[in-house]
């Protein structure tokens, strides 16, 4: 006998069914990682964020001071600012995502030959793009 109260679950099936998006969907609201985070989004991100005062702190300031922000902020990404602050602040998932831009288009070139003997023919020309920001971060 099961007690008073007690919930029996018999599940024969997946409680969630499976979901279905297009990439395209996923792409628009997949954050953009590397984009510079603006002042808005630094001063969202502290007022908040949980975790060390100081830091808080630090970012709140950072947001509210221009000149600073643009001399200190202008080539960090919003992973490296994250990176930053490691362990001393924490974001809601939810919050972060909302707060990150959505990931910009990717334009891809795609090139054909009048040459070829066929109209089915399609070459498709992809360059991998490979650099080092000023704050050293290697981007691929």
């Amino acid at each position: 006998r099961q007690a008073r109260g007690a919930h029996q679950v018999l599940a024969t099936k997946p409680v969630l069914e499976p979901l279905y998006v297009k990439a395209r969907d996923v792409m628009g609201f997949f954050p953009d990682l590397a984009a510079p985070p603006s002042k808005k989004c630094v001063a969202k991100i502290a007022e908040h964020a949980s975790g060390c005062p100081k830091a808080i702190a630090e970012l709140a300031a950072l947001s509210k001071d221009a000149e600073r922000f643009s001399a200190t902020m202008a080539d960090v990404s919003l992973a490296e600012l994250l990176a930053r602050y490691r362990g001393r602040v924490q974001l809601d998932l939810g919050l972060f995502v909302a707060l990150a831009k959505p990931m910009a288009p990717r334009f891809y070139s795609i090139s054909s030959s009048p040459s070829l003997p066929s109209d089915d023919v399609l070459t498709l020309t992809v360059a991998r793009v490979s650099y080092v920001t000023k704050t050293g971060r290697v981007h691929r």
